[in-house]
């Protein structure tokens, strides 16, 4: 496992009817993984073959000890001179988590962007965000074996989620 993406969605009570049906049905098409001891045995994989000076992944920010959720920089594969500030959840399944997007119900941030706006990211990263379709792309082209997790929760403390091991995100190159 090189990298882990999560997207996390608070809903409301209107919305969060629908969405609760969808994720259930998304749930019930994926098998579950058991994160923990797949994260464990690439912290060993990783130190044991090179030690991690400039982290490329949230889980590589787990295995170097920073356990506690928030923002941290990254440096993803394939893109030695760039760095990036990303939400890494550190807690959900064993940590590890890239969060790509943070929706909540309150809606500080307005979510009906333009394409351009998904492609680069926007909001602010200890609220609400998208951290961009280009950002994921990138991570992901340079880590092939990663996990996508839906988290959803309601105001009335219901949660549920799926994970997919298998999905594609690709750059749009528009001429």
């Amino acid at each position: 496992m090189s990298s882990s993406v999560l997207i996390t969605y608070y809903t409301g009570s209107s919305l969060h009817r629908n969405h609760w049906k969808y994720a259930k049905l998304v749930y019930i098409l994926f098998t579950l993984l058991l994160a923990t001891s797949l994260q464990l045995a690439y912290c060993e994989e990783r130190l044991k073959t090179k030690t991690i000076c400039r982290p490329t992944s949230c889980l590589d920010l787990l295995c170097l000890g920073h356990n506690e959720t928030g923002v941290y920089t990254i440096y993803p594969t394939g893109h030695a001179d760039s760095s990036i500030d990303v939400f890494c959840d550190q807690e959900t399944d064993g940590g590890g988590w890239t969060v790509m997007l943070q929706r909540s119900l309150y809606g500080w941030v307005d979510f009906f962007k333009r394409w351009d706006d998904y492609k680069l990211g926007f909001g602010y990263l200890s609220e609400e965000f998208c951290l961009g379709n280009d950002s994921l792309a990138a991570d992901l082209q340079a880590n092939t074996n990663s996990e996508l997790t839906f988290n959803l929760y309601s105001t009335t403390n219901k949660q549920d989620y799926a994970k997919c091991s298998s999905f594609n995100v690709e750059v749009m190159n528009c001429h």
